[in-house]
């Protein structure tokens, strides 16, 4: 296990963004240049975004929920909200709220707070808002979530959810069990130089309550141990859709708009 590993596994909780921070957070410990990447100790998560690709017949089948949150009706704060009473409906609920803090982070702080108390039960809802904005000087960001980093860059905190995919259950018309696995980045850069920037994949978990017309988060925990799968390249973003199947086996589906497609706008040239 490397330096790396070691700080993640300690730190690391069920949260993506958390794992976030936490590779930020250690990219010193890391030598050499390009992409680094890093296996994060997390529930699961995964999605799939943009692209126009069919799988093949040994992948995971696509599923209802998409990785562009499209069965929101409205929103709170400018995210997607009031999603329809369905298990994709909630799918795509929590991986809404797994995306929210690095879209957030560059916002007024009253931004995260309105749409936090909209889809967290009111005691966790403003803690979550000041743990989220906490970290901001990880990324460059000052207090009011303004980049000041050198011009040509910009802070990376994004989860992939097109390369990952998802599992669920719904246990009954109000609660919905919901695991995603997908890569995320985190770390200071540009698509022309991403020496500063990690890449590893999350894994989490939550429990998705029916309440007030929408879908909240009950609960988002993972069990002590629990390491997200990796493609047998770590630096293989874009995982194709046949290796995600052999990492993941049944049970789980890609979103749709899934992609296994290089992030060049994001991440500069692949990886040879």
């Amino acid at each position: 296990m490397t330096q790396i590993d070691e700080v993640v596994e300690q730190k690391a909780q069920a949260k993506p963004w958390v794992l976030i921070v936490t590779a930020v957070a250690v990219t010193a410990l890391v030598v050499g240049a390009g992409v680094f990447f890093l296996i994060g100790d997390s529930d699961p998560s995964d999605a799939g975004a943009g692209g126009s690709e069919n799988p093949s017949t040994n992948t995971l089948p696509t599923g209802e929920a998409s990785v562009d949150l499209r069965t929101a009706t409205g929103s709170v704060a400018g995210f997607p909200r009031r999603f329809p009473q369905s298990e994709a409906g909630a799918v795509e609920a929590y991986l809404g709220w797994s995306l929210a803090p690095a879209e957030a982070i560059q916002q007024p702080n009253e931004v995260l707070e309105e749409y936090y108390a909209d889809v967290m039960p009111p005691e966790d809802a403003a803690a979550e808002a000041a743990d989220v904005f906490a970290e901001r000087d990880a990324f460059g960001l000052d207090e009011q979530g303004r980049f000041m980093g050198q011009p040509g860059t910009q802070p990376y905190a994004d989860c992939l959810p097109e390369y990952g995919a998802y599992r669920s259950d719904m246990a009954s018309k109000t609660e919905v069990e919901v695991e995603v696995w997908m890569p995320c980045v985190g770390g200071i850069g540009s698509p022309a130089d991403t020496s500063n920037v990690i890449v590893f994949w999350s894994q989490s978990s939550a429990l998705m309550t029916w309440r007030d017309g929408d879908w909240r988060t009950s609960s988002a925990d993972m069990p002590d141990g629990t390491e997200a799968p990796t493609p047998a390249s770590k630096e293989e973003v874009n995982v194709s859709f046949t290796e995600r199947a052999q990492i993941l086996g049944g049970g789980w589906e890609m979103f749709d708009g899934a992609s296994q497609v290089w992030p060049v706008e994001l991440l500069g040239q692949e990886p040879q």
